[in-house]
This record gives C-alpha cells, sequence and structure tokens, in this order.
C-alpha cells in the first residue's frame, strides 16, 4: 500500500504530458500509449516522435526522437497558460536550441508544431533554473 502510494504521489510530480493536435491522438507518459478520438489505442507510441527538452545553462535545446520528424514553430507558455513567446517559425528541423536567459525561474511548457511526417503539436513540460 505504501509502495502504491508514493509511487502515485511521484509518478504524478514526475508525469510529462505530450499531446498531438490535429490527429486527435494522445501520446501518454513516455509515449507508449497512443489513443485516437475514436477509442482506439494501439499500444505504442512510435509512430509518432517524442520531444525532448534539455536546458544547457540559458539556451534550451529541444530534439525530436524521430530524424524524419520535422517541426517549424514553438510557443512557450508559464502554467497559467499565458503565451511568452507564440509561434516563433524556425526553419524545418529536428533539433533546435533557442536562448532562456531573460526568463524568470518557473515552469514552463513548450508547444512544437510536427510537419513531418505528420501534423501534429507535441507539448512537453520544463523547469527553467
Amino acid at each position: 500500500m505504501l509502495k502504491t502510494v508514493l509511487f502515485f504521489l511521484f509518478g504524478c510530480s514526475l508525469y510529462f504530458a505530450q499531446t498531438t493536435a490535429g490527429s486527435s491522438a494522445t501520446l501518454e507518459g513516455d509515449g507508449t500509449k497512443v489513443k485516437t478520438s475514436s477509442g482506439e489505442g494501439s499500444g505504442s507510441g512510435n509512430s509518432f516522435p517524442n520531444l525532448t527538452v534539455v536546458q544547457d545553462g540559458s539556451s534550451l535545446r529541444l530534439f525530436l526522437t524521430r530524424a524524419e520528424a520535422k517541426f517549424n514553430n514553438y510557443s512557450i507558455y508559464n502554467t497559467t497558460g499565458m503565451a511568452i513567446t507564440e509561434n516563433q517559425n524556425i526553419r524545418p528541423t529536428n533539433s533546435y536550441s533557442l536562448d532562456v536567459s531573460t526568463m524568470k525561474p518557473g515552469h514552463y511548457y513548450i508547444s512544437v508544431e510536427v510537419v513531418t511526417p505528420a501534423n501534429i503539436s507535441i507539448t512537453q513540460q520544463f523547469i527553467k533554473l
């Protein structure tokens, strides 16, 4: 029972949601489950790329797990949903580094629009130190 409660508490605090739009599918947790709006699940998120966010000093590095996946814009939101930067267009790429030195420390969400192989949007939480 104690293990279950601890797992639930730590699991909730470590959960990073990834959502997709346009295809009406959701990647849950680490991307291992895909659920469509019709309720069907494939049991594997391998058809969708995952977004990896790494803070490196004053830079935020973004990576898509699939080499053929490309994104062409990003938006950053605070925890209340207010846009910090919105629809910042970049050349289509699967990795990108952006300067976050002017942002205040705190919790944020970054959303990227993946244009290949499918038009989806992926959102990932990050903590600005």
